[in-house]
């Protein structure tokens, strides 16, 4: 059967992990039971490994549980992200217009991964660097297109 081509627009969070899990897929075709696929992945934005900390414009994103859960499918990532700088948190805080705080219950939340977004999809695209460059014997090829419009 010949491969899927594949077309992930937008190297976001979103986008690197649909391609993630497209490489863990293929990754069963090596041991014979999964998919072949062609990806590419394109996006608007440079490739933040390329620009330094101080020039990205990003913004602080805090997983939680069903995005913490999604990361864990994909073996390593998750300690990845946490040697890029993620820092665990308990609890939040809500701050009104007018300053007020509102802090939510601690005791019923699970622990929450607290990265700025470009440092998550710089640690996803390093993840799926290193991947693809240990190969799956030709089930999955990769492109990375950045600053496309």
């Amino acid at each position: 059967m010949p491969p899927q081509r594949i077309v992930i627009v937008g190297a976001g969070p979103c986008g690197l992990l649909l391609a993630l899990t497209l490489l863990q897929r293929s990754q069963k075709t090596s041991e014979g039971s999964g998919e072949q696929y062609h990806v590419t992945v394109v996006e608007r934005r440079q490739d933040p490994r390329s620009v330094a900390p101080s020039s990205r414009r990003t913004y602080p994103i805090s997983l939680q549980t069903r995005g913490l859960n999604a990361i864990r499918t994909i073996p390593g990532l998750l300690e990845s992200m946490e040697k890029a700088g993620g820092l665990w948190a308990v609890g939040s805080a809500m701050h009104s217009r007018r300053g007020r705080a509102k802090l939510r219950d601690q005791n019923k939340q699970e622990a929450m991964l607290m990265m700025d977004r470009s440092s998550i999809v710089a640690s996803m695209l390093e993840h799926l660097d290193k991947s693809d460059r240990e190969g799956v014997g030709g089930a999955f090829e990769l492109s990375l297109r950045f600053e496309c419009s």
